[in-house]
């Protein structure tokens, strides 16, 4: 698949040596996906070199919230329940990349918003707080300023037919306990409100 370097817009239909429609920008990323060969014969090899633009477009990090969500959905089942301590870090990374969206938003070039805006609206959604929070506290092993956020793992329980992980926050004179898989699908959610919102749209 062909996108633009700079928004990310499709340009399979766009002939090589014309600019993107959108932003009229000519530099265009490519998005390979490599095959095994599989033969027989002696010193026989294969493989792919595939390179990257310098550039770092915000939706590849979306794309690896996207995945992250996958993998503690996936591992709140039973069935693919790993264990308490890799369950503690999916989450812990889930929230972390999460938050860094907004580094990802506002320092993208091609996006057209400040640092304040996307850090407005992260700290007036009440999941992206409670995620912020996460992100730093797991970061930091201790919040050096009382009035902020504390946030971070306090249980998580398993049967044969459930795994519940649940998250303490606390700030200021606030406190509470939050379904860590809800929140995290919540957040992914308000982030999906905003990209819209601002005109985003994802080509991954």
């Amino acid at each position: 698949m062909m996108t633009c370097g700079q928004c990310g817009t499709n340009l399979n239909n766009v002939p090589v040596n014309d600019p993107c429609p959108r932003c009229r920008s000519t530099r265009r990323n490519a998005h390979v996906r490599g095959t095994a060969a599989v033969g027989t014969g002696a010193g026989m090899s294969g493989g792919i070199k595939i390179g990257y633009a310098p550039n770092r477009p915000w939706y590849a990090q979306w794309h690896s919230v996207r995945e992250r969500l996958s993998t503690v959905d996936a591992h709140c089942r039973p069935a693919a329940y790993l264990g308490n301590l890799p369950l503690q870090r999916d989450f812990e990374d889930f929230f972390t990349n999460c938050f860094h969206m907004v580094d990802w938003l506002c320092n993208d070039p091609a996006v057209n918003l400040s640092a304040a805006q996307v850090r407005s609206f992260v700290d007036n959604d009440p999941d992206l707080h409670i995620c912020a929070g996460i992100a730093n506290t797991t970061k930091h092993h201790t919040r050096s300023r009382p009035n902020k956020m504390t946030a971070k793992i306090s249980s998580i329980a398993s049967n044969p037919t459930s795994v519940q992980v649940m998250i303490d926050w606390s700030e200021g004179q606030n406190n509470g306990t939050e379904n860590a898989l809800e929140l995290a699908r919540r957040c992914v959610k308000a982030w999906e409100r905003y990209l819209a919102a601002n005109g985003l749209q994802s080509p991954i």
